[in-house]
């Protein structure tokens, strides 16, 4: 019977949780210890199919830098960055891309930018892909109330930012209060700065120094809306 009810950020929480802390004590000392531990082999491998860990539970390359990314969505951030597909994105799209994961906090719709259709393409298919993995091991997560979740107002607002467009021409379209996108902003920062550093421990110099970009880019972003 699969595990019903879950939804995507639940599994990404769980997974974590596998990855940081000795999950298995807590299985083995649980009252519903079989229950437990038929979810545990499956969280298990749903890691394996994801090369997060090997087939001996050790982890790989890929799940020491997942577990480097203090994010709630790193197993997806990193599955972007081992897909290839973010070689060759353009530093304003790439930045747009990754501010997807800070735009779930909004109750407002508003459509891609026309030149960030090809990214969301690609972000779907990341959790397309993760969807069909934990389908095969008989987990069952709603990548649709996901993605539904997901509004582009703060990708769109950081593409126009970075491209130089001011604050207040965007806020004609995107409303925003300068005080929770600045908040944004420095968030993705963070991060932004967090992926460089694994991108380089990876040993891929050119994504880690389009990160730095992202990252200048955002900072000047920033000051342009601190100075409104």
């Amino acid at each position: 019977k699969k595990i019903q009810g879950q939804t995507f950020l639940l599994l990404i929480k769980k997974i974590k949780f596998r990855l940081i802390k000795n999950i298995k004590c807590v299985y083995i000392n649980s009252k519903n210890k079989f229950s437990f531990k038929k979810e545990f082999k499956r969280l298990n491998n749903v890691l394996k199919l994801l090369r997060i860990i090997d087939f001996s539970d050790i982890l790989t390359i890929k799940g020491l830098a997942c577990s480097d990314l203090n994010f709630e969505d790193d197993l997806l951030l990193i599955e972007l960055i081992f897909s290839g597909e973010l070689n060759n994105v353009p530093t304003e799209r790439l930045t747009s891309l990754i501010g997807i994961f800070f735009s779930q906090n909004f109750s407002f719709k508003t459509k891609p930018h026309p030149d960030l259709k090809e990214e969301i393409k690609c972000f779907q298919k990341i959790l397309k892909k993760m969807q069909k993995i934990c389908k095969n091991s008989l987990i069952s997560i709603n990548i649709a109330k996901y993605i539904g979740k997901i509004n582009l107002t703060i990708p769109n607002t950081i593409y126009g930012l970075c491209q130089g467009i001011n604050f207040l021409e965007i806020n004609q379209t995107n409303i925003l209060i300068e005080s929770t996108i600045g908040k944004d902003i420095k968030r993705l920062n963070n991060l932004l700065i967090q992926l460089s550093r694994v991108s380089e421990k990876l040993g891929d110099v050119n994504l880690s120094i389009k990160f730095d970009n992202c990252s200048s880019k955002l900072e000047k972003s920033s000051a342009l809306i601190k100075s409104l």
